[in-house]
């Protein structure tokens, strides 16, 4: 009886390490600044999605029109095509882990992302980008990231998809648009080491009980004999 408990507790041991390593990676997508064609830092990868994210700023002023036509081979965004919304509420609301709505005082995850996808309105820090709706809608989407509003005497910030935008055919100074592509072919996650840590234990007990177990047999044997 007490080895079966004993054995019990080692799997519990090792159930309890999968999930505390499960859950510590599941926090917030790692993202990861690359470069491109376009430059330096240009490209934001988000290690969750596997969607790499060309900089706001490097489709300035351009309509979706303007851009798609620049999808195909030889063209200035080959290899991209136009995000969709859920694309986007995943890359803001998941991946970054931005709570929606109003956020004051201001939401350190919002200025990071806006960060990395790129500043478009500098007079007001904002990140403006056109999307594509999911649905068949006769106007581009708009998100935007907006780290710094006034919020009474302190400051709050915002992350929005809303599907009311701009015609396809209508550009804006201070408005991008999302472009992605996808990274290379996804791999077998690796346990993090904090994982295989927490494993050990569990790892270690099972062997000590089937070891004691065996010389346990090989003694009762011995005395039968």
């Amino acid at each position: 009886m007490f080895e079966q408990t004993k054995r019990a507790a080692a799997i519990s041991t090792v159930i309890a390490g999968l999930f505390a390593g499960l859950s510590a990676q599941g926090a917030h997508a790692a993202f990861v600044s690359e470069g491109s064609s376009f430059g330096a830092d240009t490209i934001t990868r988000d290690t969750d999605t596997g969607l790499q994210w060309l900089d706001l700023t490097e489709s300035l002023g351009l309509s979706v029109d303007e851009v798609a036509a620049e999808f195909g081979a030889g063209g200035l965004y080959e290899g991209f095509s136009y995000a969709r919304g859920s694309d986007v509420e995943t890359l803001f609301f998941t991946s970054a882990g931005i709570t929606p709505g109003f956020q004051g005082p201001s939401e350190a995850a919002v200025w990071d992302l806006a960060n990395l996808l790129g500043i478009t309105d500098a007079f007001f820090f904002v990140s403006f980008g056109h999307y594509l709706p999911d649905l068949s809608n006769p106007t581009a989407g708009l998100g935007s990231l907006e780290p710094l509003l006034p919020f009474g005497d302190a400051a709050a910030s915002r992350a929005i998809v809303d599907d009311n935008g701009f015609a396809f055919d209508q550009g804006a100074a201070t408005v991008g648009s999302f472009l992605i592509r996808r990274d290379g072919p996804s791999s077998v996650p690796v346990p993090e080491p904090s994982t295989a840590f927490l494993l050990i234990p569990g790892l270690a007990a099972l062997a000590y009980g089937r070891r004691r177990k065996s010389l346990e047999q090989i003694k009762g044997q011995s005395e039968t004999a």
